[in-house]
């Protein structure tokens, strides 16, 4: 209680005489966005975005809003998607649209299809066959099911193969930006993948909507959507097991022992995290406890991302 009132203090006096626009982002918990709101300067404001309607009345926040787009926008989303390139969409496109319930992301999930060669018809069936009882047993209450239909025949319309490599992406803590050499590493280990071939696969479910991939490879930045990382977490069996996989790519990289892993972004900072998911509490314990080689090297790795 003494760090957080030190925490929230140390805040106000950081705010008090500034002029500055805070924005906390997928905020699921009040007492996150208080310690801000209550250490928020005369000029300062605080701009909270979630998906908890209820947050925003518990903060006696101002609430906006984002809601499903007008009829002409969605299609014209969809369209652009598809890439129609101004081409009227068919009646099975409009159709699409409204199964899609004029969600952005149900669109373009559903366009990016269209476009890679998917039958608008084909489209409509997939989307009229998911299981709904399936998503609403696993996202209860989730108020628009017709993204996560959506999701599924996305993901369903890949291949076996690709769609094992975007499975294994379930992996990954959320909300992190992931450095692409991390995942082809991954499928270099779990699926045969060469690099390019792993790059590619990258640029692809990018295209498709089903991940974020920022910057020019090979150093691009890789992101789930929440929804997506959610939706992974959910449908993937034995996760614990691919904790293991993940391990056992980047023993490879470690000829001596974790201490001597590649400084790749990822791997000294998350290591901990795959060996307590996978199980592996002895050894966690031993590396955070007993193996001064390791905390030397994330020590000094540590002090040079501070410079």
């Amino acid at each position: 209680m003494r760090r957080m009132g030190s925490t929230k203090a140390r805040i106000s006096e950081i705010l008090g005489n500034k002029s500055c626009l805070i924005v906390l982002d997928d905020v699921w918990e009040v007492a996150h966005a208080e310690s801000f709101k209550n250490a928020l300067g005369p000029r300062c404001r605080l701009l909270v975005t979630t998906r908890d309607g209820g947050l925003a009345t518990s903060l006696g926040a101002e609430q906006h809003r984002l809601d499903v787009l007008g009829n002409q926008a969605a299609l014209q989303l969809l369209s652009d998607w598809a890439g129609m390139e101004g081409k009227p969409l068919p009646v099975e496109g409009q159709k699409v649209a409204d199964e899609c319930g004029n969600l952005p992301f149900a669109l373009a999930l559903c366009g990016a299809m269209v476009r890679d060669g998917i039958l608008w018809d084909d489209l409509l069936d997939a989307l009229h066959e998911v299981d709904l009882g399936f998503i609403e047993k696993q996202f209860p209450n989730y108020p628009y099911p017709n993204v996560l239909r959506a999701l599924q025949v996305s993901i369903d319309a890949l291949s076996e193969h690709k769609r094992r490599r975007y499975q294994e992406l379930a992996v990954f803590p959320e909300d992190i930006a992931l450095p692409e050499e991390t995942i082809v590493m991954l499928w270099l280990y779990t699926g045969r993948l060469n690099e390019r071939n792993a790059r590619k696969l990258v640029t692809e479910l990018h295209n498709n909507s089903l991940l974020v991939a920022e910057g020019r490879s090979p150093n691009r930045r890789v992101r789930l959507h929440d929804l997506n990382h959610d939706y992974l977490q959910a449908v993937t069996e034995e996760i614990s097991i691919l904790h293991e996989k993940l391990l056992a790519a980047y023993a490879t990289k470690c000829p001596d022992g974790w201490p001597t892993g590649p400084n790749d972004g990822y791997f000294f900072e998350h290591l901990a995290y795959h060996l307590n998911e996978a199980g592996r509490n002895n050894e966690l314990s031993i590396l955070l406890t007993n193996s001064p080689q390791w905390m030397e090297r994330k020590s000094k790795l540590s002090t040079r991302s501070i410079r």
